[in-house]
């Protein structure tokens, strides 16, 4: 589970994103909480949007 994966990435924390674009890529599973969405879609094949009124 990755929680804000990309809320300030830095440049070492880019080589964290690539490799779980690349993980994801080759079938693993993961959960990403994230308020934005880019990356997520970019990796995802499935997405679960939580919304609170």
């Amino acid at each position: 589970m990755f929680d804000e994966t990309n809320s300030a990435p830095d440049p070492e924390f880019i080589g964290v994103l690539d490799l779980m674009k690349r993980l994801a890529k080759g079938g693993l599973r993961m959960i990403i909480v994230s308020h934005e969405i880019g990356f997520e879609r970019e990796v995802s094949d499935r997405v679960v949007l939580s919304i609170r009124k």
